[in-house]
């Protein structure tokens, strides 16, 4: 069986080892699934003045019930980083899913309406359900209330110009497959859309899933970071950010993964370059650097100076091809970045402004000082909990298996997510200049952008000593990230 699924030796050899454990998670997500929406229904509800108090005190129940089945389980799978995953995961999501409200995800609604037209959009304008339109967006759980239980209004459609060319059509196959059912079937705009967040969210909470469990080190830094309360608000909306996410963590981690077990298999390869051909078609080719960790798979055994002179060849050619490109290329695509760049001393002191003032913005961006579209201010300890965890995590030792990456590996993971850095604030110039009126400075770029690059230095700094994990070094990460959502939580309910 190992052999057929070409799975590392020190994997489970299925993903259904342990079929009572298994079955017993997927009771658990079920009945998370169902509290949760039981209270989002009788929020609503509640919301819209439709019924008194009494019914809060069931849900209350419900959610209690919820909480001591997950202390239970964590204690129970507490050497299990991908269960303890979705034991968080879960729950998280749905809520995330249900109670931030449609279009209050950052950009959400222009993507909504890619979705709404998928086969029919393009730079002309497309046709769009005017439920749909920004103007028509809940701004309160009486607005959703009284949304969802409005007549279906498919037909009555507004010229929609907001075309988002930078996506292409695959990032969004997998939400629209319930936004054309529901159209399909005449069922509520706002259901259609909830029901397309819990595809994209579905989507990744299986796949971080897998990625977690078969990860041959970083599982317990991996089951933190893909539980970044920014990273699952995307995957629990409606962005095209969240499929692009799934692409990019998955690429990184299946390549570590090859790399560790110093083997490819025809399975492996595979899947590989599937994801290779997902990277290179995500947000117009932003994430491209990412392609320089196939460097890692330059032989040891040519001697640390010969494969650091095939890296160096490799970087020198890029930087020549680079040069060319800046002093030839007079084409529309990315104009003002080759623009700047033409100008090396005034791009260098527009970087290292942009980082001075732009750094901070990042970083809570990145971890979730701000939940929504930036609007909705959490408990400011979350956030600082948050990059607290993930940083011990990633210096503590505390893995099943040491880190497999040599100095040189692990100084090329802190290069990459440099160089796309760079490349991410060029293709923003334009905004920059047109829109906010600044030449001084990046703007327009947001940390949750660098969610799949900053995994890399996190892994990076993981230590090589292989350590026998404490239940302890599992459950306290796990405690601490509920603790974290579940005062979002209260911050999001009070918001709306």
């Amino acid at each position: 069986m190992t052999k057929q699924l070409a799975l590392p030796s020190s994997f489970p050899k299925s993903l259904l080892d342990d079929d009572k454990p298994f079955f017993g998670m997927i009771a658990y997500c079920l009945y998370a699934a169902f509290s949760i929406c039981v209270s989002f229904g009788i929020a609503l509800i509640y919301a819209a003045r439709k019924c008194g108090a009494l019914p809060i005190f069931g849900c209350l129940g419900l959610l209690l019930l919820l909480a001591v089945i997950f202390v239970r389980m964590v204690t129970i799978h507490s050497r299990r980083s991908d269960y303890l995953f979705l034991l968080v995961g879960v729950p998280a999501g749905i809520a995330f899913c249900l109670f931030i409200l449609p279009g209050n995800v950052p950009d959400e609604y222009p993507h909504i309406w890619q979705i709404a037209a998928l086969f029919s959009r393009s730079a002309d304008g497309f046709m769009v359900p005017n439920a749909l339109s920004e103007a028509n967006m809940p701004h309160s759980f009486a607005d959703m209330y009284g949304l969802l239980t409005s007549a279906p209004g498919w037909g009555n459609e507004f010229l929609c110009g907001r075309y988002l060319s930078g996506y292409f059509t695959h990032v969004y196959l997998i939400s629209s497959i319930p936004m054309a059912l529901c159209r399909l079937l005449g069922v509520n705009e706002y259901v259609a859309v909830y029901l397309a967040r819990l595809a994209n969210l579905t989507t990744y909470l299986a796949c971080a899933f897998i990625l977690i469990r078969f990860a041959n080190f970083g599982k317990r830094l991996l089951l933190v970071y893909f539980l970044n309360p920014i990273l699952i608000q995307q995957e629990a909306s409606c962005s095209a950010d969240a499929i692009t996410n799934i692409a990019l963590l998955s690429f990184v981690v299946v390549a570590l993964t090859i790399y560790a077990e110093k083997a490819i298999t025809k399975r492996r390869g595979a899947c590989l370059g599937i994801l290779t051909i997902l990277l290179c078609l995500s947000k117009s080719f932003a994430y491209v650097p990412l392609l320089l960790m196939f460097l890692l798979f330059v032989p040891r055994k040519l001697g640390n100076w010969s494969r650091r002179g095939v890296w160096l060849s490799v970087f020198a050619a890029g930087t020549v091809a680079a040069i060319l490109v800046v002093v030839f290329y007079r084409g529309s695509f990315m104009e003002m970045g080759f623009e700047l760049l033409r100008s090396p001393l005034t791009f260098a002191k527009v970087m290292l402004k942009t980082v001075w003032e732009m750094g901070p913005f990042w970083t809570e961006s990145f971890a979730g000082y701000n939940l929504g579209a930036l609007s909705i201010n959490v408990w400011k300890p979350c956030f600082w909990a948050y990059l607290v965890l993930l940083f011990v995590v990633s210096c503590d030792g505390q893995e099943e298996s040491g880190c497999p990456l040599c100095l040189d590996d692990r100084l090329l993971l802190w290069i990459i997510p440099v160089i796309d850095t760079v490349l991410i604030c060029l293709s923003m110039r334009e905004w920059t200049v047109l829109v906010d009126g600044r030449s001084d400075i990046f703007m327009g770029v947001q940390g949750r952008y660098l969610i799949p690059l900053v995994v890399l230095p996190l892994l990076a700094m993981l230590k090589r000593k292989d350590g026998r994990v404490e239940p302890s070094a599992q459950m306290i990460p796990v405690f601490i990230l509920a603790a974290i959502y579940f005062v979002d939580m209260i911050c999001i309910i009070q918001f709306f």
